[in-house]
């Protein structure tokens, strides 16, 4: 009998803090307004709707390889491969992403990597699910695995943008996230600063996988906020399937386009 009444009590004061916590969360957007992690306007959680509209819904023609923006004249509008991809062989099925990495996307994509920014990462992983969750719920993953940073880097910036996507995106999916399962094994210049064909080299077997038991025949989705070349998505997925994957796909916020590519500065990581 006591344990009944025991229990009764617990789940009354489970129930009671949770009533207090709502009670206490709304008294605090009375007082301090939500605002958009990006613009900094009333009317959050999350992007504002302007924010939203300048990013854009991610729809149009694609590439389903890469991920770059397709021409008008198609049946689809997706592809299987462009003249982009075609013949390069990579160790990763496909790109899922939001848009291009170019105008209130890029100003996303590049504050999101500064220390603090973890509600603008949340609410672009947010967004992006929003757009593009019913193509990221027909790839059918068993696993969600950010590109992980070398621990050096982590020393220095606290936070890890593509950590926080995966988050946001395995919860959505209800699949589980590996956060320790890929590791950055050593620690290389920023693919920013080179060219293609050094960034095709700079990350070759710098990555390792942990606890291999966990993707043994498993469909992987790779997550990362850009991507360029897709150097260090090839390298990620490689690894992650000499590691017992059997598929790895792709979910970036950004593609960078082919021309946007070339220019001298591209202030992305890959």
């Amino acid at each position: 009998m006591k344990r009944l009444v025991k229990r009764w009590l617990s789940r009354c004061f489970r129930r009671e803090t949770a009533r207090n916590s709502r009670a206490i969360s709304r008294l605090w957007d009375l007082v301090y307004p939500p605002h958009c992690p990006l613009c900094g306007s009333d009317g959050g959680p999350g992007l504002c709707p302007v924010c939203r509209d300048e990013i854009g819904d991610g729809a149009g023609r694609r590439c389903g390889r890469c991920g770059q923006p397709a021409g008008p004249r198609l049946h689809s509008n997706v592809l299987s491969e462009c003249v982009h991809c075609r013949g390069r062989q990579w160790a990763f099925q496909g790109v899922e992403r939001l848009g291009l990495y170019e105008g209130v996307l890029r100003e996303a994509c590049i504050g999101g990597k500064s220390d603090g920014a973890e509600p603008l990462a949340a609410a672009l992983g947010e967004w992006f699910w929003e757009c593009r969750g019913e193509a990221l719920e027909h790839l059918d993953v068993d696993l969600v695995v950010p590109v992980p940073q070398h621990w050096t880097k982590r020393i220095a910036v606290a936070h890890n943008q593509a950590e926080t996507l995966a988050g946001v995106l395995g919860r959505c999916l209800r699949v589980p996230v590996g956060r320790h399962i890929l590791r950055k094994a050593r620690r290389t210049p920023d693919q920013s600063s080179l060219s293609a064909t050094r960034r095709r080299a700079n990350l070759g077997d710098s990555f390792c996988v942990w606890r291999r038991r966990r993707i043994d025949g498993v469909h992987v989705l790779l997550v990362d906020d850009v991507l360029t070349t897709g150097t260090t998505a090839h390298q990620a997925a490689r690894t992650l399937r000499q590691g017992g994957a059997d598929r790895v796909s792709v979910a970036v916020v950004a593609v960078v386009s082919v021309t946007a590519d070339r220019s001298p500065v591209c202030p992305v990581a890959d």
